[in-house]
């Protein structure tokens, strides 16, 4: 007796045979002759030397311009020497008074205060931490100390003091006007910024990655439960 139609699990004629279970798909290959785009991964570029330029140059602005607030308050805060003036001569009442040393800390501690807040401002504003941003804080951390120390003696001239003297227009006791003896304090400021910005990168290098957030979950698929 002739038996009919499919035996088994043969397939059919014009049935596409299916794959074996065990058999690995095999990933096709871009096909390279086709005029199709390929998107290829890409590098994150970082800023172009105008970006730089134009961040040191704001940076170096900002930083300056805090010289003239702390220049004032120098001036206000330094003590004044104390001279005796009498038959056209000037003497110190102390000649070893600590009034000189006393203004040039004074300065010396508000560069370094000026300084740590400029580094901290600009690490915490700054959008790109490069070298742009390091530079113009040096530079205008230096002209800020300049500024300080212009701005404090700024309206007192010795020479005038001295010609009031010979004149014989001011006598008895006089503060002496303000002056800056230790030169290498104008460097403080600009120290302390490049000190405190290597502080912050090594903080940040060594401080402890943060987690992974979890995804909060979604209430809707819990409603659809």
């Amino acid at each position: 007796m002739a038996l009919t139609g499919p035996v088994g699990n043969e397939p059919e004629v014009g049935q596409p045979a299916d794959p074996a279970p065990d058999e690995p798909a095999v990933p096709q290959s871009p096909d390279l002759a086709s005029d199709e785009p390929i998107d290829l991964p890409r590098h994150r570029a970082g800023p172009g030397l105008h970006v730089e330029a134009l961040t040191a140059l704001v940076c170096l602005t900002g930083v300056a311009v805090l010289g003239v607030p702390v220049g004032l308050l120098w001036r206000a805060l330094a003590p004044r020497a104390v001279a005796l003036v009498s038959n056209g001569s000037v003497d110190l009442v102390n000649s070893e008074t600590k009034a000189f040393i006393a203004a040039d800390g004074t300065l010396f501690l508000l560069s370094l205060a000026g300084g740590v807040l400029a580094a901290a401002a600009a690490w915490w504003l700054a959008r790109d931490r490069g070298v742009g941003t390091l530079l113009g804080l040096v530079l205008g951390a230096g002209l800020a100390g300049y500024l300080a120390w212009r701005t404090g003696l700024l309206g007192q001239d010795r020479q005038t003091l001295l010609r009031d003297v010979r004149a014989g227009r001011v006598a008895g006791r006089v503060d002496l006007p303000l002056q800056l003896r230790a030169r290498p304090i104008l460097l403080a400021w600009p120290a302390a910024a490049a000190l405190t910005w290597l502080g912050l990168i090594l903080w940040r290098s060594t401080a402890p990655p943060a987690p992974f957030a979890h995804p909060a979950p979604d209430p809707s698929a819990a409603v659809s439960r």
